[in-house]
């Protein structure tokens, strides 16, 4: 392993890269990549614990580390109790990237190759990585597909963590894709509708735009000849703090100027920034099923026959022919798509990890509904034994379907039994906290003010699981749940 050290301001930051084998497991196949991580710390904190951040995505590297402002917002605070390891998983950042260079591989090279970039190798790269930094045992951080690669760290290393904290990632165990993506689809018709009502007019002007992208009427810089499909995506800016205000904007904007095509190309998901991000997002969800383009597959009547009902994130095949970034990969993507992938997840493993930490997912989240993580299937029942949950609730004007922006304290008040923080938590918020010790039911005390009902804010409430049970309670007033 090569180590550079760099500083930035009040923190240190030291670069490890190391050479990994590409296939874990198989020791006749040689080919090896590098995964390289940065470890952050603040003067005073070289001797504190390990905290492993796993990045959403797929496809996306680690954030990189900063200060004043901090960056990522969270930071700050771990940096008070952890060293802070921010990984590029592999494919991604610093750890051999894939991008237009792997097109050389041929269809079939790529779909192999992508096929050994999944959470199982992550786990075991981040394995690589804790050993070579000496320590028995680390905490772990994951939001969104970092949430899902923490569920297979649990099920196969989980002597190897210590605090777990997961946000927005909680994924299902042994569900087939198409069931959550179904979830999804329907997470997007409750946040429009949420919005619509406080955005008048903003319909027909939707509906304008699909007009005009059905008879090609709107061209990017980068080339594109948007698609109504294309168009329909840019309902994935419901999952987040602000993305309703990107979508007001670009509403409000004349499709026929400068600003209306660049600043849709911006808003648009699935760049070819990362190829790897659209080849294999769907395969996330599969935890030993093929995908075989599910977003289509799943796609209800009613989103059939009313286009002005946004999709979200969701990997849709006629891209590949429509949007020429990601054309030249047609033909390995469809490859990826019939691709039949191992289990990911041990329920029984997941259950007697003994796990300690917590975990947040967003009622109205519509990147990961909260059904695919709550429900009978989901890895909430299949947690350990004796944790213990709270629903907290707050309101987002004018949707209720954005993310938490302080996740890392949302997760750490949780786990520490302290109250949700009051103000930076957005959209409405599930807390669950892993804890080996038998469950309290004690009331987590949030101090949220209940406002009216179409805000969708009600006061926190506590309840105890047994493993494999449903929820006691459920939150009141959910909003396109």
């Amino acid at each position: 392993m090569t180590v550079t050290t760099r500083r930035l301001l009040d923190l240190t930051i030291d670069d490890h890269t190391l050479a990994v084998p590409l296939v874990w497991g198989d020791d006749a196949d040689t080919r090896t990549i590098d995964v390289h991580a940065a470890v952050v710390t603040r003067e005073g904190g070289e001797n504190l614990p390990y905290l492993l951040f796993l990045q959403g995505g797929p496809g996306f590297e680690a954030p990189p580390a900063f200060h004043a402002p901090t960056a990522p917002s969270w930071l700050d605070g771990a940096l008070a109790h952890y060293r802070v390891v921010l990984l590029d998983q592999r494919g991604t950042g610093a750890s051999t990237p894939f991008g237009d260079a792997d097109l050389d591989r041929g269809a079939e090279g790529i779909a192999e190759y992508v096929t050994h970039l999944r959470a199982d190798a992550i786990v075991e790269d981040a394995e690589a990585l804790r050993e070579s930094l000496g320590a028995a045992r680390w905490s772990v951080l994951g939001q969104s597909f970092g949430g899902f690669t923490i569920l297979r760290y649990l099920s196969v290393h989980a002597d190897s963590l210590d605090e777990v904290y997961i946000t927005g990632g909680l994924s299902a165990v042994g569900q087939a894709p198409r069931r959550g993506l179904r979830a999804d689809v329907r997470k997007d018709a409750g946040c429009l509708g949420a919005v619509l009502p406080a955005l008048p007019g903003h319909r027909d002007a939707m509906r304008a735009r699909l007009d005009l992208a059905a008879s090609g009427g709107i061209v990017l810089p980068t080339g594109e000849l948007v698609s109504v499909s294309r168009l329909r995506s840019l309902g994935m800016l419901l999952g987040t703090n602000d993305g309703w205000q990107t979508l007001h904007a670009l509403l409000e904007t004349d499709p026929r100027t400068n600003a209306f095509r660049y600043d849709l190309a911006a808003a648009l998901p699935f760049s070819a920034r990362n190829p790897l991000y659209y080849l294999f997002h769907e395969s996330s969800y599969a935890d030993g099923f093929a995908t075989r383009w599910a977003a289509d597959r799943v796609e209800p009547q009613d989103f059939r026959d009313d286009q002005t009902l946004l999709t979200g994130e969701h990997a849709r095949r006629d891209w590949l022919d429509t949007v020429p970034g990601l054309a030249p990969w047609k033909d390995a993507a469809l490859r990826v798509a019939d691709t039949e992938w191992p289990r990911l997840y041990d329920a029984a493993a997941l259950e007697a990890s003994g796990a300690r930490g917590a975990a947040a997912v967003y009622v109205n989240d519509v990147y990961v509904p909260v059904e695919f993580s709550l429900g009978p299937r989901g890895s909430f029942p299949a947690s350990p034994r004796g944790s213990r949950a709270s629903t907290s609730t707050t309101a987002c004007a004018p949707a209720t379907c954005c993310r938490a922006s302080s996740t890392w304290r949302t997760a750490v008040a949780c786990a520490e039994r302290r109250a949700f923080p009051r103000s930076g938590v957005a959209g409405a918020v599930i807390a669950r906290e892993f804890r080996r010790e038998p469950p309290r039911e004690q009331p987590c005390e949030t101090g949220l003010r209940r406002r009216s009902r179409a805000s969708c804010a009600a006061p926190c409430e506590a309840f105890a699981v047994g493993a494999r049970a449903r929820p006691a309670a459920r939150p009141r007033h959910r909003r396109g749940a």
